[in-house]
């Protein structure tokens, strides 16, 4: 596997670095136009575009009430409430007592090929990196994430055995006679490719494996590693107590955020590989926990 040069590594982190100001500053315009924008002039608005400027507001503030958003869009609480009520049962926000809030589950439910266009460099840059961690012979778990598929992609000319959840995943694998491959069953998702639910969750339990790979939706120094979907962390969670060595696969764009499942601890981790070097407070946190990274010292990461 040839070693990822400096500057190629330089090229990556600018391309992260463009897409994440393009983000900020999205964010920035929204924010700048909701606060400058007199909306209680324009009360007729459809129905359809009330409910889109609510779910726009929701996406920057990620809550409000139900007094704000009448105010803000020139209608009766009432007509908000009732709003709410339809667009909850559409899954796009999720309703409290006088008010509601963004639902993260909907909101980030993505199908597998968008997730996989997005940071595509980076995620083979991880994939590279991970590849570093495996040993010929070795029995491997790979996820439903798309960087996993990646991982798989740079795995394939290995002599392994690799059990997966994911179609795509175990669709590429077939193709090559060096792997052993097994596959889990279960109820499949079609928005992830992959199958999931309890009886995904039962079949892990026939099986040990010397290294899993995972991702998850967001990482955070005070809430561990997070995600949007109890049936991922739940066949991730199985995992992690299957395995000797564990490792969580995920672009920096993750880091410094939280979802609302936790899917378990720094301390339940062996390696997190990212795209991008990790800042020094990273480096000191993964290292009170004894987990490899990217650039650890006296590692098998040390160079990358």
């Amino acid at each position: 596997m040839r070693k990822i040069q400096k500057k190629e590594k330089n090229e990556y982190k600018f391309i992260f670095e463009i897409d994440r100001f393009c983000g900020l500053l999205k964010e920035k315009v929204i924010e700048y136009v909701w606060k400058h924008r007199n909306i209680v002039e324009v009360p007729n608005l459809l129905a359809i575009e009330r409910r889109n400027n609510i779910n726009e507001f929701l996406q920057l503030y990620k809550t409000a009430s139900v007094a704000e958003l009448a105010k803000r869009l020139g209608v009766t609480e009432e007509t908000i409430r009732r709003d709410l009520k339809v667009m909850e049962s559409s899954g796009q926000l999720l309703r409290t007592h006088g008010g509601a809030f963004i639902s993260e589950k909907a909101a980030n439910t993505v199908t597998t090929d968008a997730r996989a266009k997005k940071n595509q460099e980076g995620k083979e840059v991880i994939a590279r990196m991970a590849s570093k961690l495996v040993s010929d012979g070795e029995t491997l778990f790979l996820d439903s994430s798309t960087t996993a598929f990646y991982l798989a992609q740079a795995l394939a000319a290995y002599p392994l055995t690799i059990i997966t959840n994911s179609l795509p995943t175990a669709s590429l694998l077939t193709q090559h006679k060096n792997i052993h491959l097994i596959m889990l069953g279960g109820d499949y998702t079609a928005s992830m490719s992959a199958f999931y639910g309890a009886q995904t969750v039962q079949s892990m339990n026939d099986y040990f494996v010397d290294k899993a790979f995972f991702s998850c939706r967001s990482l955070d120094l005070a809430s561990g590693l997070t995600d949007a979907h109890e049936d991922t962390c739940s066949l991730r969670r199985k995992v992690l107590s299957r395995s000797k060595f564990s490792c969580c696969i995920a672009d920096q764009s993750k880091l410094g955020h939280s979802s609302y499942i936790r899917l378990c601890g720094f301390d339940s981790i062996s390696a997190l590989v990212t795209d991008c070097p990790l800042n020094q407070e990273w480096r000191d946190f993964l290292d009170a926990h004894e987990v490899l990274y990217p650039g650890k010292k006296n590692s098998i990461l040390e160079n990358d």
